[in-house]
């Protein structure tokens, strides 16, 4: 990892510690609230995850045969593409 790559990984440490303390002082004494708030969000995010999958414009995953023409299922296909240069 260079020094940047470092640097971000602290600064997120550093910023999940403080969202997860914040949270941990907000429900103190309330684990059971926690839990079903949390258990709630885990909700919302996986059907908001699973609406893009069904109503992607293209594919999410799509199969490619592999070299034994058994299906395999490349996932996002990248941002940039890297070509050579026209001279």
């Amino acid at each position: 990892m260079g020094g940047d790559e470092t640097a971000r990984a602290l600064y997120l440490l550093l910023l999940g510690l403080l969202v997860a303390s914040g949270v941990l002082a907000t429900y103190r004494g309330r684990m059971g609230a926690a839990l079903r708030h949390a258990f709630l969000w885990a909700l919302i995010f996986a059907g908001i995850a699973l609406l893009y999958l069904m109503f992607a414009s293209e594919p999410v995953f799509t199969p490619t045969p592999g070299a034994d023409n058994r299906r395999a299922y490349t996932c996002c296909p990248p941002l940039i593409s890297i070509s050579t240069p026209v001279t």
